[in-house]
This record gives structure tokens, C-alpha cells and sequence, in this order.
């Protein structure tokens, strides 16, 4: 497969991934992971974003940004799903629910 061809199976191939993601029931260590890695992507992306010396150079980021949304809606779904099933929840989601409420229920 030639270059062009990997790039134009990118994009369905990583909306198929989202809907994978949604529908089927993710481990919490690997669901932890991708919360992780959506973090870290959301800061390089803002950096790059910030950063910049000429915004014109950046044409790809309406793709990006589309991409980024999905996959964070497609972790919300998962995440909630995880919750509401009485399955364990992601570590990452206790330890920053934690973070916030700090032992106070009105706050929560």
C-alpha cells in the first residue's frame, strides 16, 4: 500500500476504532491508558497550538480537533458505561474524582 493509500485509511479506520470503543467493554487498565494518552494529546495540541509561529501552517487542525472530540466522546461513553454497570472504575477517574470532592459531599 503506497503512502496515499495509509493516509486516506486513517481517518475511517480511527472512526471505526471510536465506535469500537463505545461498543465494546474496555478493561480498566486499558481504558485508564487511553484516558492518559487523551490528556497528554489535548496538552501536545495545545502547545502545538500556542506555540506556533504561523497559524496557517497548522491546516491540519479542524481534522485533528474532529478526531480528538471523538475519541474524548468515545471515552466518555466507555467510562460511563464502565460506572453505571457496576463494573471497577478506571483508576484514573477515582484517583481525580477524589482529587476534587477531597471528602467533601456537597461538592460532589
Amino acid at each position: 500500500m503506497t503512502n496515499t493509500g495509509v493516509k486516506d485509511c486513517f481517518l475511517p479506520l480511527a472512526v471505526v476504532a471510536v465506535v469500537g470503543i463505545m461498543i465494546f467493554p474496555l478493561p480498566p487498565g486499558l481504558l485508564d491508558a487511553f484516558l492518559i494518552c487523551n490528556l497528554t494529546l489535548a496538552l501536545v495540541l495545545l502547545i502545538s497550538a500556542v506555540y506556533l509561529s504561523e497559524p496557517q501552517r497548522f491546516t491540519s487542525l479542524p481534522t485533528i480537533l474532529l478526531l480528538t472530540t471523538l475519541f474524548r466522546l468515545g471515552l466518555n461513553i466507555a467510562t460511563t458505561r464502565q460506572i453505571l454497570s457496576g463494573a471497577s472504575v478506571p483508576d484514573i477517574v477515582l484517583t481525580f474524582g477524589e482529587f476534587v470532592v477531597q471528602n467533601n459531599l456537597v461538592v460532589g
